[in-house]
């Protein structure tokens, strides 16, 4: 190779890294994640790509033209045409009017080979038929949107993947009214059940009637509380996420009180959180005199949970989405509680996990799954972990200080052996009971005789 060619060949790889620096700043700028593919370790899992691939409707470039119902589109977006009296020509120009931006939410693997016209179209129809979706969403009328019940379930597992995302910035553009947009979207994570709230009303009434608030004050907290936000959501999955970590179920979920506790490992008894106003972090541990109490929030499992649990975990571990893992934490944590469906019985009978999946044994190996493919799992065990939720480095910390103490084990496997329940108490005290009985007999036989 004579010097001109090396010089040439040098060049080409100095412009290499200079397109790799250019990237690294443009990463630095962005002002939030990127819509993007799912990390290449859970993606070509076989035990987990399913969870990553819509089904049925697919939005958003990546798998754009894979759907079973792409002419559900067309008509979703017929619809909230003429129901918002809206012009196609004049929504097709604010997105294109934008374009630049919304590339910019997207990264370049994702966009591909669409050109601009492609993408401007692709945009319109893909928006309009999801705000149409998520504005029509009923858990028990579907025939709105002229599909079948066990089609718009599908549907909604599909809108929470991380592959099949829009930029919300598309869907304001489109909505131009942030309070529907938003109601739309709490309609979308509820399942519908905010339009026909069957399943939940007596429980809201139950609880409007001992103070507590009703269904529309709740939807407008939960409003208020995403406005305030520091940022605007990025996509529908970064939503239900912001929801996971805000809202606690119970406003949902009847409140009568949960009795029956469970005994693990040393005498810790494990509780559902009752508390109002709580995320997934709100866990604790108190250490008594015979027992520990560890309180756990309220996880409710049903055929989308896989699915949005596992998406979740592949947002946060994108690159350029700067968090610190709460739902990694605490899957993570739960996986360390759970070996196998004996656990799962026990924190469904102790009111932490309602499980609508399946059996025990199902939800035990999907949680182990996913507990093997947790970024933070290594992290979080100590309590140095950086990339951790401190309040599961705390309270494990505080579950190690408890079991270190010897004496507080013994007294408290003795508790639960002998007076954990009434018939244990009535066999400690006639066993209690022959002793004595038995030292009265035998006691003269020891005695001189006068």
């Amino acid at each position: 190779m004579d010097k001109k060619s090396a010089y040439i060949c040098t060049t080409e790889r100095l412009a290499q890294l200079d397109k790799a620096m250019q990237s690294i700043e443009r990463g630095l700028q962005a002002p939030r994640p990127k819509i993007q593919r799912v990390d290449i370790q859970l993606g070509e899992n076989p035990n987990l790509a399913k969870y990553y691939s819509p089904r049925l409707l697919s939005i958003g470039p990546i798998h754009h033209g894979k759907e079973n119902l792409k002419h559900y589109k067309l008509i979703w977006t017929a619809m909230y045409l003429k129901e918002n009296k809206q012009n196609p020509q004049d929504l097709c120009q604010k997105i294109e009017d934008h374009i630049e931006e919304v590339k910019g939410l997207c990264s370049e693997d994702a966009i591909g080979a669409y050109n601009d016209n492609d993408l401007v179209w692709m945009l319109f129809v893909d928006g309009c038929s999801v705000l149409q979706f998520m504005q029509k969403l009923d858990a028990v009328h579907p025939e709105e949107l002229w599909i079948k019940f066990d089609q718009q379930e599908h549907v909604v597992m599909d809108l929470f993947l991380l592959e099949n995302q829009i930029p919300y910035k598309v869907l304001e553009i489109l909505k131009n009214d942030e309070t529907k947009l938003v109601c739309s979207l709490l309609n979308l994570a509820f399942g519908g059940l905010t339009k026909f709230n069957v399943m939940m009303h007596d429980a809201i009434a139950k609880l409007s009637d001992a103070g507590g608030e009703s269904w529309d004050r709740i939807l407008e907290r939960l409003s208020v509380e995403h406005q305030q936000g520091k940022s605007k959501p990025n996509h529908l999955l970064d939503f239900m996420r912001f929801l996971c970590l805000k809202t606690d179920h119970d406003i949902i979920q009847n409140k009568r009180k949960q009795e029956t506790q469970i005994q693990i490992n040393v005498g810790i008894q494990v509780k559902r959180n009752e508390t109002l106003g709580i995320g997934l972090w709100d866990v604790s541990f108190v250490s008594k005199w015979f027992s520990g109490e560890l309180k756990l929030p309220w996880l409710f499992l049903d055929e989308s949970s896989p699915y949005i649990y596992l998406n979740t975990i592949a947002y946060e571990k994108c690159p350029d989405f700067h968090n610190n893992y709460e739902v990694c934490s605490y899957l993570a944590y739960l996986d360390t509680l759970i070996d196998d469906e004996k656990d799962v019985k026990e924190l469904r009978l102790a009111g932490v996990i309602q499980n609508l999946l399946g059996s025990d044994e199902e939800v035990a190996r999907l949680l182990n799954c996913i507990g093997t493919e947790l970024p933070s799992k290594e992290f979080y065990l100590f309590r140095t972990g950086k990339m951790a939720s401190k309040e599961y480095t705390q309270v494990k910390y505080e579950i190690e200080k408890y079991c270190g103490k010897k004496w507080k084990t013994w007294m408290a496997q003795a508790y639960n052996t002998h007076f954990s329940n009434p018939w244990s108490i009535c066999g400690f005290l006639a066993a209690v009971l022959a002793l004595v009985l038995t030292a009265i007999q035998t006691w003269p036989a020891f005695r001189p005789s006068h």
